[in-house]
């Protein structure tokens, strides 16, 4: 057992030392995102859609599908989010913000308005058919 203990030992106290370096590099660093490389990556990612947008006179809807599925790999919600928060924060050059799209919110008595509306236009709906 003694010849087991000796021979163990300085293998241990190595292994013990690497845990607490590795524990107090734990401690040292910041947890989550590099916020230097999130920073870049923002500005390229608004540059990128200046590009699309403004040069290449793509429409925003399809820019933004681009950014997110092959060139940036975040949601088109992210990305919105990110353009709007760098509006006016780039120099060199003139960047929009994204425009807000919003469903309608409309009720069903609000649709029976138009169904009288298609009535007089010759228009018909389920209900007025004839066989």
């Amino acid at each position: 057992m003694g010849c087991k203990t000796l021979f163990l030992q300085p293998i241990l106290n190595f292994i013990a030392e690497k845990v607490v370096t590795l524990r107090l590099v734990d401690c040292a660093m910041s947890k989550g995102r590099d916020k230097d490389l999130v920073r870049l990556r923002d500005e390229a990612l608004c540059r990128r859609y200046y590009e699309l947008t403004e040069k290449q006179r793509l429409r925003f809807d399809d820019a933004l599908k681009i950014l997110s599925k092959h060139e940036f790999f975040i949601s088109e919600e992210r990305i919105m989010a990110v353009i709007r928060k760098k509006v006016g924060e780039l120099e060199n050059i003139a960047l929009k913000a994204v425009p807000k799209v919003r469903m309608p919110r409309l009720t069903a008595k609000q649709l029976e308005l138009f169904a009288d509306d298609a009535d007089d236009l010759g228009g018909e709906t389920a209900e007025h058919t004839t066989p």
